[in-house]
């Protein structure tokens, strides 16, 4: 079997014959299980930098492992252009929340939640927000 080179690996093509690969030797079912797994150190590695203890090449690491294992998914159930599809709605969807946001001045911790038992009138940045600064906040 001829093995891709790295310059060749850059194509999402030829990536793909790596993932079909990957299934047949594996499986499917393993693939899945392989992403579950690629998720939950991703987690570790943020979870750790957001204790103070950083490590860059570990997210660098974990982040590539993720993107990875998501193309196979992708591949795996055939809705890479679904997700495409589904990404550009929650963009869209999210920069209009963000401008609604900063025209009305709302803690973003506070805009969505109508159930919010703090005060509604906060500063428009979140680090500025001193409930949120306080440890309290809507969640």
């Amino acid at each position: 079997m001829i093995k891709p080179t790295y310059p060749e690996l850059i194509n999402p093509e030829i990536r793909k014959l790596v993932y079909k690969r990957a299934f047949d030797l594996y499986g499917e079912d393993h693939q899945l299980t392989v992403a579950t797994e690629e998720c939950a150190e991703l987690i570790q590695a943020i979870t750790k930098i957001k204790r103070g203890k950083p490590n860059m090449d570990n997210l660098i690491e974990e982040l590539a492992d993720v993107r990875i294992i998501v193309e196979q998914v992708e591949m795996m159930f055939g809705i890479a252009l679904d997700v495409q599809q589904k990404i550009v709605e929650k963009c869209a969807r999210n920069s209009k929340r963000m401008d609604e946001d900063e025209s009305d001045g709302l803690c973003t911790r506070c805009a969505y939640r109508d159930d919010c038992d703090w005060p509604k009138i906060h500063k428009i940045k979140l680090k500025e927000c001193e409930d949120f600064e306080d440890g309290r906040n809507c969640s």
